[in-house]
């Protein structure tokens, strides 16, 4: 009877250090992939990120929506608080293959609530670096050619 009792705390021990040897492999494995595939790109260049912008571009790339936001914040630091509204042109807005950015345009309103300007923002955003590369602002009616500055003289005559 003893034997038998001796018998069966043998084997529920080497049963024990098994199943701990198991669970301590599996935990080890999961630490080490964990660390293996990260490899500190979870955070790629999050400290030049907007609050709201920072995610793991590493193993979620960046997207069109992602870039649009990167031009919206860009035009809310270059314009301030006299940006009053914005919305993308959707077909205008695209991605460039042969130059590898994403082009957004938007259309913004500048000014104060009674009166305002329409403006165009044209930004290019880099999917590597997650940050704008190009940014410009234009007004309708500045910048346009003599001869359609001519035309509108002459028109109003």
């Amino acid at each position: 009877m003893l034997y038998k009792l001796k018998a069966r705390y043998a084997s529920a021990s080497v049963k024990d250090r098994a199943l701990l040897i198991m669970f301590a492999v599996i935990f080890i494995s999961c630490f080490t992939t964990y660390y293996y595939f990260d490899d500190g790109k979870s955070n790629a260049g999050a400290d030049k990120l907007h609050g709201s912008l920072a995610r793991d571009y590493y193993r979620s790339p960046l997207n069109m929506s992602d870039a649009y936001q990167y031009c919206v914040a860009e035009a809310q630091k270059q314009l301030g608080s006299s940006m009053r509204g914005f919305t993308m042109d959707e077909m205008s807005t695209r991605y460039k293959p042969e130059q590898s950015v994403f082009f957004i345009v938007l259309k913004v309103d500048v000014g104060t609530i009674n009166d305002y300007r329409e403006a165009v923002v044209y930004c290019d955003v880099d999917p590597k670096q997650h940050m704008v590369s190009y940014y410009k602002e234009v007004y309708p009616g500045e910048d346009r050619s003599i001869l359609s500055r001519t035309i509108e003289f002459f028109a109003d005559l």
